[in-house]
């Protein structure tokens, strides 16, 4: 199985519920597909970059799941029947790419952010500005 990244925008006039309902019948129609979800991110109400069926606001949801490419099929041919869904997009990820930007990120969360190193190496202000004070 495949990994897969999946975002998909939902007309803005829907309410709370039809918008659970829209996540719940996708993450639905991967599982009973034989997919595996890993991530569900509700992003909520944005302003799309132009406009899309007359609508200037889409309601965006970020999917990761694990898949087979039949499952893709289904989900595409889902997105065209479904109204509520302005613009789907389902992106295959590379993996090895994904494990290699995993540990650059894993080696530099382990490196001092540069203004705790900074903070180190320049005196404190106000001890420098005490010891002169005393001097004089």
């Amino acid at each position: 199985m495949h990994l897969y990244e999946n975002i998909f925008i939902l007309k803005p006039d829907l309410n709370e519920g039809e918008i659970e309902e829209g996540i719940n019948r996708v993450k639905d129609l991967i599982t009973k597909n034989g997919g595996e979800i890993t991530k569900v991110e509700n992003w909520g109400k944005k302003r799309l970059a132009y406009p899309i069926r007359k609508n200037r606001f889409g309601h965006y949801v970020f999917l990761t799941f694990r898949g087979t490419p039949f499952l893709i099929s289904e989900l595409e041919r889902y997105y065209k029947l479904n109204e509520n869904v302005i613009r789907p997009l389902v992106v295959l990820v590379d993996e090895a790419k994904l494990s290699k930007a995993a540990l650059v990120e894993e080696r530099l969360s382990h490196r001092r952010p540069k203004e705790a190193r900074a903070a180190e190496e320049e005196p404190d202000l106000e001890e420098t500005l005490d010891e002169t004070e005393e001097l004089v």
